[in-house]
């Protein structure tokens, strides 16, 4: 067995990051590393896709912040080679542990989003507050990793960090899992109208992913189209999308059904993947899209469709707020006029052995 590798994150609750670091853990354990997948956490429907031989420690703390102590304890005694975490706070946790605990463990810092769009989505004084320790952070990480060359170019700028510091490695995708998982059945899709075209959107009911513009831009479809609406996932914004679904009169045409851990049906399925987020990172539903051929739809949001569907090549990309141009998108994607990504392409980007060897390239040094 070749050198113990950490990746810390909160939980594995659902979400565009939690999937990467159980794929990377997978994929470092295959390569032969010792592998400890370290949460705050031990929950999450994503547990079960973690493989046996890969050690899942719980820090058993009540919040992120909490996990300072404990983690600790866990870097003093085991001492990996190195550690990647990501996600804001357990980010600055990582380098805290790692800074108090006097070990000589290599820290990579993985940036999943936009910086400078997500801090300026964020007003209180806590955010403002995180802000100054994710700066400090990262000056503080051996290393940084970035998913998009946008990511990248806004941390620079953001927080004057050398660009040499910062490695671009794409998104890992396990293509042939995914598409494993997309022939399992699904009761509620099995539900719907199969006769019927399916317009797909998958994140967080959160204000980032903007699902109230894809729901007003869906009122112009429906009104030239007979295709249904299904957004993937939970959040706080659950009741205004559903009231808003319920004044537009979209009721018997949209659809929460919820957080599913395998949402690879329903891509499959879909007749349009649609992403209408003000920001990102490097969006893992898109590239999970295009490993089905979809003809996708998403805003030129900072950062990742425009590098994802290079440049508007494939796909189609509107500008924020356009819910017309939106609607269009939808159209042209349902009418199948819209130009895919071949599978080729797909594979050559985002394959996750691949990535895996990227990532280890920076943990090791």
């Amino acid at each position: 067995m070749k050198e113990k590798i950490s990746l810390f994150v909160s939980n594995l609750e659902g979400g565009g990051a939690e999937r990467v670091m159980v794929t990377l853990a997978n994929q470092f354990n295959e390569m032969g590393y010792s592998v400890d997948l370290v949460l705050v956490q031990a929950r999450g429907p994503y547990l079960k896709d973690v493989q046996p031989r890969v050690n899942i420690v719980s820090l058993n703390a009540s919040k992120n912040i909490f996990s300072i102590v404990p983690f600790i304890r866990y870097l003093r005694k085991e001492r990996p080679k190195a550690i990647l975490s990501t996600l804001l706070v357990i980010n600055i946790v990582t380098v805290v542990a790692k800074w108090l605990s006097g070990v000589q463990t290599r820290v990579v810092l993985r940036e999943a989003i936009n910086a400078s769009a997500d801090i300026n989505s964020k007003k209180g004084q806590l955010e403002r507050y995180l802000g100054a320790m994710r700066r400090w952070a990262l000056k503080g990480a051996d290393a940084i990793v970035a998913p998009s060359f946008g990511v990248k170019s806004d941390l620079v700028k953001t927080f004057r960090i050398d660009s040499n510091r910062v490695k671009v490695i794409y998104n890992p995708v396990d293509i042939d899992k995914i598409r494993n998982e997309s022939v399992n059945p699904d009761k509620f899709l099995e539900s719907l109208d199969l006769g019927r075209p399916i317009v797909l959107g998958i994140g967080r009911l959160n204000g980032q992913k903007d699902f109230s513009a894809l729901i007003e831009s869906f009122e112009l479809v429906s009104t030239q189209s007979n295709a249904l609406l299904v957004i993937l996932g939970e959040g706080d914004l659950r009741s205004s999308l559903e009231k808003l679904i319920s004044d537009k009169g979209l009721s018997d045409r949209v659809y929460l059904p919820g957080f599913v851990a395998n949402p690879f049906t329903f891509m499959k399925r879909a007749d349009v993947f649609v992403l209408s987020s003000l920001y990102e990172g490097m969006p893992n539903a898109l590239i999970q899209a295009t490993v089905f051929n979809k003809q996708i739809v998403s805003t030129n949001c900072p950062s990742g469709p425009l590098e994802i569907l290079e440049n508007g090549k494939y796909g189609c990309l509107v500008e924020i707020g356009d819910i017309d141009g939106m609607a269009q998108g939808i159209l042209r994607g349902l009418s199948g006029s819209l130009t895919t990504l071949s599978s080729e392409k797909v594979k050559e980007s985002y394959e996750a052995s691949e990535i895996a060897k990227k990532y280890i390239e920076v943990l090791l040094g």
